[in-house]
């Protein structure tokens, strides 16, 4: 059984015809083709016809007119075609049919059939009686798994490059669901977290910008580990949430005896959010350590000095995956509706806390009422290290079970797996942003050409598909 080709972008050129059968008084035609896709029955399944150029007074016609199609899917035994009819132009009567031409999509793309010259039948490809000349074409497939191998070349340079500029969320997400979808998103990620921990002279502000490599991982953090954090922190959070606990600790907001009171309440309530993150170790996703476990090498190489590779993997696994979470728990429907006023700003208490847990600060004269969990702070740094490290320690016993590197594969492409179409998009979006970018990578000596001459190419195909639509 042959074996269905990926989805992907067919380039059809109606370059030219001969040996037209005269319409027209002079021996001559005005011959013009039109071009759709159609089942092997021959009904249409493109919704619109599209049309070449008029040459006139000819009967060995050039178009060198250029179609290009998305395909997003194949389905075995079916026979899509291009079908093409030639017709010559009459303005004062009804245009007279040529011959028509039908292309098996899936024969030529298996055949790697790129040129060729195809005899015209009769309406819907019923024989002839007289020769109605032929139709020249070319033919191009390009997968759209093709972008990844220009994507990972040179551990993923193009991106690389661009990671500084390519941070729109449109494209973080296209990038993701892309790269995921291919099975490369973990490699992809480090290759381009080494970029950023390499180009990082001050280690405090390491993954605290917006760059590509803070906010891939982070959107694949939470793409990821959205039920991890639902089954950590959605019952302290609805608890809050449903009882509307409004814990203030801001004396200039509540009297004196209720401040002592909410601090109290609000230690108790810090210790149960730690204590549950402390118990979740065993269910953190398997990429998620991975990639925490690959900053922790990386900037423990660039930055050898006491707890700097503990604070960053901190850093991406606290400040931006669950302080944000708890903040803010809507965005991830941990929560049914955003918490009202008094619940956030208990959430947000919370939240400030942990921050400073993660960063090893205590609060000073600027937050002066928060002083009083110093002592919290203080008790939980090491052992929050400790969890930290036990993330970042995958040993071979965790690393080769298959049991459980199956059972996260499995949820990695569940919660990365989008239709052929929508792929599609992420590809366009993809292609076209790093193709605004192509000059600043054309600036790039080290940067291999072919790599950015296929970013334009398959730009050039997206522009003539767009343009005829």
């Amino acid at each position: 059984m042959t074996e269905l080709p990926p989805i992907g972008r067919v380039y059809l050129n109606v370059f030219e015809a001969r040996n037209l059968i005269p319409m027209d008084i002079g021996n001559s035609s005005d011959p013009y083709a039109y071009v759709t896709i159609k089942s092997a029955d021959l009904k249409q399944i493109m919704s619109s016809t599209l049309r070449t150029k008029i040459v006139y007074k000819t009967l060995s016609p050039i178009w060198n007119d250029e179609f290009v199609f998305d395909l997003t899917h194949f389905v075995a035994g079916a026979r899509e075609t291009f079908y093409i009819e030639l017709w010559d132009e009459d303005k004062i009567s009804k245009d007279d049919f040529e011959g028509a031409a039908c292309v098996d999509i899936l024969d030529y793309i298996n055949k790697g059939i790129t040129d060729v010259w195809i005899p015209l039948t009769g309406k819907n490809n019923t024989p002839s009686k007289k020769n109605r000349g032929d139709v020249h074409i070319y033919f191009k497939y390009v997968p759209f798994n093709s972008l990844m191998d220009t994507l990972s070349s040179d551990e993923h340079s193009i991106v690389r490059h661009l990671s500084r500029q390519l941070v729109t969320d449109e494209f973080t997400k296209a990038l993701m669901y892309y790269i995921g979808n291919y099975g490369f998103l973990v490699t992809s990620i480090k290759d381009i977290i080494k970029q950023e921990i390499e180009t990082t002279s001050d280690p405090n502000t390491l993954f605290r910008t917006d760059s590509l490599a803070t906010k891939l991982t982070i959107l694949t953090f939470k793409t990821i580990g959205s039920n991890y954090l639902r089954e950590t922190l959605q019952h302290l959070i609805l608890n809050i949430q449903q009882n509307n606990i409004y814990l203030e600790v801001d004396p200039s907001k509540v009297d004196e005896a209720q401040c002592a009171e909410n601090i109290g309440k609000l230690t108790d309530m810090v210790e149960k959010f730690l204590d549950a993150i402390y118990k979740s170790i065993d269910i953190v996703p398997f990429e998620i350590r991975t990639l925490c476990k690959y900053i922790y090498q990386q900037t423990g190489l660039q930055f050898p000095s006491d707890n700097t590779n503990i604070k960053a993997v901190g850093g991406i696994m606290f400040l931006r995956f669950i302080v944000p979470t708890i903040f803010s728990p809507e965005t991830l429907s941990i929560t049914p509706e955003a918490p009202n006023s008094n619940v956030r700003r208990t959430l947000t208490l919370i939240s400030k806390i942990l921050q400073n847990v993660s960063n090893q600060v205590l609060f000073g004269s600027k937050e002066d009422y928060l002083m009083s969990f110093n002592t919290t702070i203080q008790q939980h740094i090491e052992r929050l290290s400790a969890f930290l490290i036990e993330i970042v320690t995958i040993n071979d016993s965790i690393s080769d079970s298959m049991a459980a590197l199956q059972q996260t594969k499995s949820c990695l492409k569940q919660s990365l797996k989008c239709d052929p179409t929508q792929l599609a998009k992420y590809t366009d979006t993809i292609i076209t942003a790093i193709h605004d970018k192509k000059q600043n990578l054309i600036d790039k000596p080290t940067l291999k050409k072919e790599l950015v001459d296929a970013i334009v190419y398959q730009h050039s195909l997206i522009a003539k598909r767009d343009a005829r639509l």
